[in-house]
């Protein structure tokens, strides 16, 4: 059975011993009113603008927040006839069920892909090739296959290379919606997540166009912005605006709690400021692990580029130059709302 438990009542009475998979109107509590009102309320209920599905069934491998907000968004527009999820552990399959994220959910990757249009990989950056390489003699021929990792350049020339050795017609495309939380699996989820957040989509040299503006076709109909570029050029760029930016609001953490010197009364003076400038700090440490691996290049250089910065303004305050501190107070407040305009859109 997969290495699934038969302890739980709870999980046998929703459990189809012949499929090995957890189906959604088997679930116990899928037509308790309570339930239903949560599922409603993550955005589960449709309000499709496609008559016809853009695919017969989904993969998502890995239905944590993004991958099950992605089940959200799928089923809320009709893209889909069946969404199956696929996880490492019972309950999150059964937190993907509550929501209303999946259909139907298995601990069987093979068993999840093996009827899929297309899959989506979710797992964290770190697994990604290796859940990629597992799947694909499981595809079925002519299937579409992405991911939402934070990094590209190595995922994307991985998933090319297994590919050509799989010597079929099957697709990989590599994607990254800029949406997320400091929040994490499925009872997180949203439909909604991606309204107007930038998706990347990053093709590799032997992508068709066919499978990229299928990729573009799906992206758009729940709500997000695309954008076509290279894995390369991908990961330098979000290597200052998205990996900095964390990275800077754990060395915050980490400086405050090191440097103030009074930690029974700092929390009492750390108000929204701090509040806002370190949210991110609380995120999964293994997933930035792997983030900071896999673009540790273009990490370190923007790493450098801040710290530039900092000793700029350690000049400024040590030479009591105040001219150019309100320069460089002021640049700032300047460019934040043109780098910020697409979140504030959100």
């Amino acid at each position: 059975m997969n290495g699934l438990s038969g302890n739980s009542k709870r999980y046998l009475q929703n459990y189809d011993t012949k499929a090995e998979v957890w189906r959604l109107d088997a679930f116990a509590g899928a037509n308790d009113p309570s339930t239903i009102e949560e599922r409603e309320g993550s955005g589960v209920m449709k309000d499709s603008l496609h008559e016809k599905p853009l695919f017969g069934t989904v993969a998502i491998l890995g239905v944590g927040l993004i991958g099950g907000s992605i089940g959200l968004a799928l089923k809320r527009k009709g893209l889909a006839h069946k969404v199956i999820g696929c996880a490492r552990r019972e309950k999150t399959i059964q937190s993907a069920l509550t929501v209303g994220a999946i259909d139907e959910g298995t601990l069987d990757s093979c068993h999840a892909v093996a009827t899929a249009d297309l899959v989506v990989i979710g797992t964290p950056v770190g697994d990604i090739v290796a859940t990629l390489e597992k799947v694909l003699p499981c595809l079925q021929e002519g299937s579409l296959v992405t991911d939402v990792g934070s990094t590209k350049g190595d995922i994307v020339a991985a998933a090319e290379s297994l590919l050509l050795k799989e010597g079929r017609e099957l697709h990989f495309v590599g994607g990254h919606p800029l949406a997320g939380s400091e929040k994490s699996g499925p009872a997180s989820a949203r439909a909604d997540l991606f309204q107007e957040a930038t998706w990347a989509i990053t093709p590799s040299s032997s992508s068709s166009d066919a499978a990229v503006s299928r990729l573009i076709q799906m992206v758009e109909s729940i709500g997000a912005v695309p954008l076509v570029l290279d894995p390369d050029t991908h990961d330098a760029i979000v290597a200052y605006t998205s990996h900095l930016p964390h990275l800077v609001s754990s060395a915050l953490v980490n400086a405050i709690h090191a440097g103030s010197g009074h930690q029974s009364v700092t929390p009492l003076l750390a108000a929204s400021g701090f509040r806002d400038t370190t949210r991110l700090a609380e995120s999964s440490w293994n997933v930035w692990r792997d983030i900071c691996m896999t673009n540790r290049r273009n990490i370190l250089a923007a790493l450098r580029s801040m710290k530039h910065q900092l000793e700029n303004l350690e000049a400024f305050l040590q030479a009591e130059n105040e001219a150019d501190l309100i320069a460089w107070l002021k640049q700032a407040a300047e460019k934040r709302p043109e780098l910020a305009r697409r979140g504030a859109a959100r």
